[in-house]
This record gives structure tokens, sequence and C-alpha cells, in this order.
């Protein structure tokens, strides 16, 4: 067995039970890790969408079954959380979420306000 880390996008689909079967064969045997800032994206993802009791209590279950890689937990959890708050910061004035997509090895980044 070896190990993978997944990225937040596939960290989000396995969170979400929602994991197409090329990926779920490819993931399968593997240990699982999670970087700092995919722990701390999806503790963003948890503010931005005021993740109830019950939802946050799934991301719990879900993260025991993965190898957190070593940094400080705590500060990738503040980090989600500083990203959230800057997020709402920038909806309140008028400006959109800051984003990203990336394309072979071309990313674009962009911010729009009113």
């Amino acid at each position: 067995m070896s190990s993978i880390v997944l990225d937040t996008d596939v960290a989000s689909v396995s969170l979400r039970g929602r994991l197409t079967d090329p990926l779920r064969t490819r993931l399968t045997g593997e240990t699982w890790c999670l970087s700092f800032v995919t722990l701390g994206e999806l503790t963003k993802w948890t503010v931005l969408r005021s993740w109830g009791p019950r939802k946050l209590a799934e991301l719990a279950d879900w993260r025991r079954d993965v190898v957190l890689l070593p940094y400080s937990e705590r500060v990738a959890i503040r980090w989600g959380e500083l990203q959230a708050h800057s997020d709402l910061h920038l909806a309140a004035s008028g400006c959109a979420q800051p984003h990203m997509r990336a394309r072979g090895n071309i990313t674009k980044v962009g911010r729009f306000c009113r």
C-alpha cells in the first residue's frame, strides 16, 4: 500500500460520496493523505456554507480515515477560518470571490468588483 495526497476537489467528491468509478479504483488500496491547504479549504467551506452539527460530524468521521500530513492542524484550521471571513468580507463589499481555474499548465486568477 502506498500513500496518495488528495487535493481539495478529490477530497470533496469523496466526502460527498461521489467518487467516479475510475477514481475510486485508482484510490482503492491507497493510504489517503491531506495537506494543510486541503484541510484549510475544507474548513473554509464549513464556515461559508454554515455547516450544522450533522455535516460537521460527517466531515470528522471522514477525516478519521485520512492521514493528516505533518503540520500544525491548529494553523490549518485557522487558515480556513481566515479565508472564509475574507471571502465573506469581499462579498459584503460587492466583490466576488477570487477564483482560479486550471487548464493544462495555465492558471487564471481573477477578482471582480462592482
